[in-house]
Parts: structure tokens; C-alpha cells; sequence
């Protein structure tokens, strides 16, 4: 039984996500399907696709209902930082 090969590629570019979106411009070794999704991704979660004209955001609200895509991250401000150990206070001078 033979393995099947995984490619891994990323988006570089808003430039290259729309180009996989419109033109199918698919990189060599990877499946249109994935690709396509792993442009709209990269618009979500940089935030270019509500920037857009109108179809890239209704496009990708549907993607994300249809559980194809995942909304952008966002951090509550009301929460402590993700980074361990970092703190934002200051350390107390003692005279």
C-alpha cells in the first residue's frame, strides 16, 4: 500500500488568496479544494475580506456558517495576555 504525500503550502499574499479564489490559480501538487480554502481563510483571518467588494463577504459569511471556514480570532481585552509570563505592570519602586 502506498502513502499518500501530504503537501503543505501557505498563503503569502492577499494577492495570491484572490488569485486561488478568481482564477484558479492552484499551486502545483495541491488540491484546488484545499487551496481555495485555505484562501478564504487567509482573507478571514486577516480581515481583508470584509474590505472587498460585496460577494468575497457574503462568500465568506456562508463559509464560515457552513463550518468550511472559522471566524477571526479575536482575544477579549478583559482577559489576562495569551503570552505566559508576561506581565503589564510595573514593578513597584521602594524607597
Amino acid at each position: 500500500m502506498q502513502q499518500k504525500k501530504l503537501n503543505f503550502f501557505t498563503i503569502q499574499s492577499p494577492l495570491q488568496a484572490i488569485n486561488i479564489i478568481e482564477n484558479d490559480d492552484v499551486p502545483v501538487g495541491i488540491d484546488e479544494y484545499d487551496a481555495n480554502v485555505h484562501a478564504w481563510q487567509y482573507l478571514i483571518d486577516t480581515g481583508i475580506v470584509w474590505q472587498l467588494q460585496g460577494w468575497y463577504g457574503r462568500c465568506a459569511k456562508g463559509l464560515i456558517h457552513e463550518g468550511i471556514c472559522k471566524p477571526k480570532k479575536t482575544i477579549d481585552p478583559n482577559t489576562q495576555s495569551t503570552k505566559k509570563g508576561s506581565t503589564t505592570k510595573k514593578p513597584k519602586k521602594t524607597l
